[in-house]
C-alpha cells in the first residue's frame, strides 16, 4: 500500500512548521516576560509564546538576576534612608 502524496505531506512537517521550531526569544522578550511574571501581569499570548519558544534556563537566569538586582536596590535604599 503506497501513501498518496497528500498523506506523505501530512506526515512530514511543512516548511512553516520547521521555521517556527528555529525561533528563539530575544533578550528583550525574555526580560519583559520575567518582569511581567514578577508582577503577575503576563498576557496569555506572551505566556504561550514563552512556553513554545523559550528555554527554561534563560528564564531562570533572568529571574535570579532580577531578584538579586531588586534586593540590592532595596538594600541601597535602606542604607540611604538610615545613613
Amino acid at each position: 500500500m503506497n501513501k498518496s502524496p497528500l498523506q506523505s505531506d501530512q506526515d512530514q512537517p511543512n516548511q512553516a512548521d520547521r521555521h517556527e521550531e528555529n525561533i528563539e526569544l530575544t533578550f528583550v522578550q525574555v526580560t519583559v516576560s520575567v518582569l511581567a511574571s514578577m508582577f503577575g501581569v503576563q498576557s496569555d499570548k506572551n505566556r504561550i509564546r514563552d512556553f513554545k519558544y523559550g528555554k527554561p534556563k534563560h528564564f531562570i537566569a533572568g529571574g535570579i538576576i532580577f531578584v538579586v538586582l531588586f534586593l540590592l536596590f532595596v538594600f541601597c535604599v535602606v542604607q540611604i534612608v538610615l545613613g
